[in-house]
């Protein structure tokens, strides 16, 4: 009988995730020859072109298997077209087309991020997480003087970690006492750049710390303010101010021996302490005030020195802007 060429060439699986190394299997290829009815015949097969690729980046093994040359990119290509011969014994041959579907993979993943401070040092923590084709090559924190802060940025400082393990953490270095800043974590795979959400730091030094943290237990009351005992009700403003309900805008910053100085735009650094208050020491003219209250619109304040009365204008007026202030940081 004359030999027949083979009629089918049949492509057992064509889909394939892409970043795999070389020689990760496609699918097994399977011959039909009316020469060969029990399937038990050799032939000869060969990827004789890949669309777009000139390199070829599939070959068959010895077991007849499609595998690849190489790691394929998704991003190149969401398909990949071949072209197979199969010879058999008699040299006669049969060719099939084929369409290989690449599976994307996704790039890094990145968690929220955590703030910490300790001992004056600030810390930032986040998580990350990536497939095992497109492992995490960097990731790390942005801290920069842009809310959508980027990689390479002008005013962005950049400060990898280690990429081990899921949960990493950075010490937070650029840092000035008052001075806003924005940290934002990163993580970098073959497969691209992902961005977290940004978080902003305010510093502050030991001296607000201290002063602000001496209300850190007050009891809070209803818009954000908090009774802070012996000095009254006062509304904690970002950059380290507070607004208290009489006195107005001030600028705390603990003495370090229990005792708080306010700063004041018309009085300059007022001292007083828990059972001092409300005598106030004046530091440019060393003089003791006796707050009196607010009476027709003025802050009322007694001189021990001058034996007289001191009056300025309440700062009441600016309660809601106390507010507004703190709400659009």
């Amino acid at each position: 009988m004359p030999n027949l060429p083979p009629t089918t060439i049949i492509l057992e699986g064509n889909q394939l995730s892409e970043n795999l190394p070389a020689g990760s299997v496609v699918g097994q290829l399977r011959v039909s020859d009316p020469d060969d009815p029990d399937a038990n015949g050799t032939y000869q097969l060969e990827v004789l072109g890949v669309d777009q690729n000139a390199s070829l980046p599939f070959q068959v093994d010895a077991l007849g298997q499609l595998i690849t040359t190489k790691p394929l990119d998704y991003e190149k290509g969401k398909h990949r077209g071949i072209r197979v011969k199969a010879t058999d014994a008699g040299g006669l041959s049969h060719e099939a087309e084929f369409m290989i579907h690449l599976q994307n993979v996704e790039g890094p993943e990145i968690g929220s991020l955590q703030i910490s401070e300790r001992n004056g040092t600030h810390y930032a923590t986040a998580r990350s997480q990536a497939p095992s084709l497109a492992h995490v090559t960097e990731r790390g924190i942005l801290v920069s003087d842009h809310s959508n802060a980027q990689l390479n940025q002008n005013g962005t400082q950049r400060l990898p970690a280690s990429a081990q393990g899921a949960e990493f953490s950075v010490e937070v270095t650029g840092l000035v006492a008052g001075t806003k800043k924005y940290l934002r974590p990163y993580a970098i795979s073959s497969e691209g750049i992902t961005l977290g959400r940004a978080m902003v730091l305010i510093p502050q030094d030991n001296s607000q710390k201290r002063a602000h943290g001496m209300f850190a237990d007050s009891p809070a009351l209803a818009g954000g303010w908090v009774d802070a005992g012996w000095l009254g009700k006062v509304y904690p403003a970002p950059r380290g101010w507070l607004y208290h309900e009489k006195l107005g805008w001030l600028y705390p910053s603990d003495d370090g021996e229990n005792g708080l100085w306010l700063w004041e735009s018309r009085q300059g650094w007022l001292w007083t302490k828990d059972k001092v208050y409300p005598y106030l020491y004046r530091h440019r003219d060393g003089t003791w005030l006796y707050f009196m209250g607010v009476h027709s619109g003025k802050q009322t304040f007694f001189n021990s020195r001058g034996q007289m009365l001191e009056t300025q204008a309440d700062q009441s007026s600016q309660v809601e802007q106390a507010a507004g202030a703190s709400n659009g940081q």
